[in-house]
């Protein structure tokens, strides 16, 4: 089905309802072939009953949202909540991923959602959390972490509403007479693949390999990238310490340095100081912090996103440098999986 050219965007529903957020509505979703964010109005038996009277249509909804939130007092907005993001901000032609179970799902919206909204008080949807929805929808089993790009595996946990858009941070590629996002593409090419259609691969940038590897797949990047350039491997328990200040500690195996070699990853916007991580450099030992920060700052300076930190210095890198180690031919036995995995499926250019 063609768009006319439209953006197709990309969002991930959270799936975690009620007002405690602890009811799983994901399997509800995929077996019903539905998708709500919540605001059932299931609160009283009284409330139930006035829902159902007055609300056939999205602007039935809408109007009663509204008066029942100025009535009751509970100073909800209409544009801060999930409902908004699914009802007014997803278009026709926009994919909605999920996660079951460990399991990635996604569904591409066939029609405007108003056109498609949905309002069912019966006990299996007050349960779902999922009485003001929209449908049917196919939901697509995609796979696990290493088959979805980075913004669909670091959505849960980032995103601060039920529902929210996912890859403003993605290039926009014409494919095939339509514009589509990068995590956008995979979607489409994971329904593709679905319905047996032969799958075409479209030309991206390889900048573009970053958003789709992910937070653990840019760690294990510089990792490789470490092992490969100086010869430094991981300590494997370090991984297992809960630590905010570093991703996992390494060591010289070239020789007998003694030195302790610190990595910081972000493939977002976030800011990171060198500051922060001086006192983990020990006296008399050459000690290293490596930091990346994909799309924030270090140290304040917007160019700056690559360094090592030493005793002496704050020795400037170029992300450009792990773009050329993922391209070249030399190195893809010792790629990790989480960047492999996005080679083929693309013409970088």
């Amino acid at each position: 089905m063609k768009w006319g050219g439209i953006m197709k965007r990309s969002y991930f529903n959270k799936a975690k309802a009620d007002a405690d957020h602890q009811t799983d509505s994901a399997p509800f979703f995929i077996e019903k072939g539905v998708l709500s964010a919540g605001w059932s109005f299931k609160d009283t038996p009284e409330m139930r009953v006035e829902a159902i009277e007055k609300i056939q249509t999205f602007s039935d909804y809408r109007k009663f949202f509204d008066e029942t939130s100025n009535k009751l007092g509970w100073n909800k907005k209409w544009n801060n909540q999930s409902v908004h993001y699914l009802f007014d901000n997803l278009q026709a032609g926009d994919f909605v991923w999920l996660k079951n179970k460990g399991t990635y799902w996604v569904t591409q919206v066939p029609q405007d959602p108003k056109s498609m909204f949905k309002f069912d008080m019966s006990e299996q949807f007050m349960a779902a959390d999922a009485v003001a929805h929209i449908g049917p929808l196919e939901w697509i089993e995609v796979g696990g972490e290493d088959t979805v790009p980075g913004s669909v595996t670091t959505a849960k946990g980032r995103l601060q509403a039920a529902m929210q858009r996912i890859d403003n941070g993605d290039e926009s590629i014409d494919f095939d007479n339509d514009v589509y996002t990068t995590t956008s593409l995979i979607a489409k090419s994971a329904i593709d693949k679905h319905n047996n259609i032969s799958l075409i691969k479209s030309e991206i940038s390889k900048t573009q390999i970053f958003n789709l590897t992910g937070a653990i797949g840019l760690e294990d990047l510089v990792a490789f990238w470490l092992y490969s350039e100086y010869g430094y491997v991981v300590i494997p328990s370090t991984n297992k310490i809960s630590t905010e200040l570093y991703e996992f500690v390494m060591v010289d195996a070239r020789g007998r340095t003694g030195k302790k070699i610190y990595l910081q990853t972000k493939n977002g916007k976030v800011d990171l100081y060198t500051s922060d991580y001086k006192h983990l450099l020990r006296d008399g030992v050459n000690d290293e912090v490596w930091l990346v920060s994909r799309l924030g700052a270090i140290d304040g300076d917007s160019t700056l996103h690559f360094v090592r930190l030493t005793h002496e210095t704050v020795e400037r890198h170029d992300l450009k440098e792990l773009i050329s180690f993922i391209f070249s031919k030399d190195n893809e036995a010792i790629l990790p999986p989480l960047v492999q995995v996005w080679l083929d499926k693309f013409d970088w250019k």
